[in-house]
């Protein structure tokens, strides 16, 4: 009797085995976990992120391109302001005068 329960605990542990190896290496054990409403969650969890983090990259490139932009414009700004000031103080016939050489903002006096 002891016998045939210990053959019996062996078989059963040798098709366990055998049924767990099958399981991993085969197709079928892909199926039972896709098929599992937790993986399924999982995945579409997955999907989302996936979708937002394309969003994310999308706006970060428009966001540096505008600010790419942005110091572009405000370079040609400085350009466009330097040749200004330069084009008045060459206007006003002292070149060298600048708004520091008067206590109020206004222009020094030329001699």
């Amino acid at each position: 009797m002891i016998l045939k329960v210990m053959v019996g605990f062996l078989l059963g542990f040798i098709l366990g085995v055998a049924g767990a190896v099958f399981m991993v290496t085969s197709g079928a054990g892909n199926y039972i976990i896709a098929a599992n409403p937790r993986v399924q969650e999982l995945e579409g969890k997955i999907r989302e992120l996936e979708d937002q983090r394309t969003f994310m990259a999308r706006r970060l490139e428009d966001v540096a391109g505008r600010s790419e932009q942005m110091a572009r414009r405000f370079e040609e700004l400085v350009e466009r302001f330097e040749a200004l000031t330069r084009s008045q103080g060459a206007g006003a016939g002292n070149p060298g005068a600048s708004t520091k050489d008067a206590p109020n903002g206004d222009r020094a006096p030329a001699n």
